[in-house]
């Protein structure tokens, strides 16, 4: 390994930095304080602590870019580019010759005039391939050119503003604009719809505690005391008990490496305040070795046997006996339902990552249990976690229940059933 120390003069003080090198990767220590903020290699570059040079560019920060930025090849081999921070264009272009998944992309134009966006070749890439921007920023005009027409014209133009989405997929060697959302709309949220009663969302941390009054901040690997409920009212769930507390999984690979609360293994749980709901949407997986449940598993319900959405007991489906009329319906499928009131055995397991909807017959109010019966230390969800939980009245319209869903899918990146509104956009 070859090690190089750099001395630098920067307004009259000395900084230095070390470049170290070695089975053909060449590793900066931008402060000498032996943390490597970039990597770089035959295989690409990182920037960013804790990253690895891939087929892809992988940026953890920020950036911003004057020239032009390339990614790909000119054969089209499909790179990725992965932006989890957001990267300004002051000038010049940016040609997209492989994926995008970005968080932000700014462009903000210069007296050189106007940032292009370019994307490959269409009749390349095959059908079916998508480029999703999450967020667009504009000083001033973007253009958007492809490799083949854009909605049956050469160049979209965008206008100043900001956009909550930009969504484009190759059809038949052309792109096609799948959304382009409003100028500074605001992303959809649960708390939009009047319907939800509840909101429970793991993937803010910032409303998850240690202990019961919420008083501990949450950290990876410790009991959930209290989960708080982001739709305003009020009604946040919690355990008093700190051995029954479930475990807080800041990055959860059964859940796509997003947060999770569970999958303990173990009689924890969770209990909301009284309230009266009459429709659960939730994000959740079940990976039982075995794909059977080795008991009445509990993932949502009351401390009785006839509000509940639990496994059955020795088989691989939703409990019927007992239980009040309701129907299961899984990512966003509102066509046939999972062993509906009338006692169906359709098989649930295994249960990868996924939204499920429970619609009862009637509203009921309750303490309702989440991951566990209160009362009932055998019926808990055993092999299972969840990240969220929304709890309406049910007088949600079809468009607020399909907003719901397509929000879920989109967030956890669960693929929803074939036509849903939301299917390849988000609402």
């Amino acid at each position: 390994m070859r090690q190089t120390i750099y001395l630098i003069l920067l307004l009259g003080s000395w900084c230095y930095a070390n470049v170290t090198s070695g089975t053909g990767t060449v590793n900066f220590d931008v402060n000498a304080d032996g943390t490597t903020e970039a990597k770089l290699n035959s295989t690409g570059l990182a920037i960013g602590p804790g990253l690895t040079p891939a087929a892809n560019l992988h940026v953890g920060g920020n950036a911003i870019v004057s020239g032009t930025l390339a990614i790909g090849s000119s054969s089209q081999d499909l790179h990725t580019l992965n932006i989890n921070g957001s990267w300004g264009f002051s000038s010049g272009s940016f040609v997209a010759d492989g994926d995008i998944e970005a968080n932000s992309l700014a462009f903000a134009n210069s007296t050189s005039g106007k940032v292009t966006l370019t994307l490959p070749q269409a009749s390349q890439v095959g059908d079916g391939r998508m480029y999703r921007i999450k967020k667009v920023v504009t000083a001033n005009e973007v253009d958007i050119k492809g490799g083949g027409a854009i909605d049956g014209q050469s160049t979209i133009r965008l206008s100043s503003g900001n956009m909550g989405y930009l969504n484009v997929i190759s059809l038949s060697g052309n792109w096609s604009i799948l959304s382009i959302s409003a100028n500074t709309a605001a992303p959809f949220e649960p708390s939009e719809v009047s319907a939800v009663v509840a909101w429970y969302d793991a993937s803010d941390s910032s409303t998850l505690w240690q202990d019961s009054a919420g008083t501990t901040p949450i950290v990876a690997s410790a009991g959930v005391g209290k989960w708080d409920d982001k739709s305003g009212n009020g009604n946040h769930a919690t355990q008093g008990t700190s051995s029954r507390e479930p475990t807080y999984n800041s990055s959860d690979t059964r859940l796509n490496n997003h947060p999770s609360i569970g999958y303990d293994n173990a009689w924890k749980f969770l209990q909301t305040a009284s309230l009266t709901m009459k429709r659960i949407y939730v994000i959740t997986y079940y990976d039982d070795p075995n794909n059977a449940f080795d008991d009445y598993h509990l993932l949502f319900g009351n401390d009785g046997n006839s509000i509940v959405a639990q496994g059955q007991h020795s088989n691989n489906y939703w409990r019927q006996s007992n239980v009040l009329n309701r129907d299961f319906w899984k990512n966003g499928d509102n066509t046939t339902p999972f062993n509906g009131a009338v006692g169906g055995t359709d098989a649930i397991l295994p249960m990868p990552a996924c939204i499920w909807r429970w619609d009862w017959n009637a509203s009921y109010t309750d303490n309702w249990d989440i991951m566990g019966k209160t009362t009932k230390s055998h019926q808990y969800w055993q092999y299972g976690a969840v990240g969220e939980i929304i709890l309406t009245d049910g007088t949600e319209t079809a468009d607020e229940q399909s907003k719901i869903e397509g929000y879920l899918a989109h967030k956890w990146g669960i693929s929803l059933a074939s036509g849903h509104t939301y299917e390849n956009i988000e609402p």
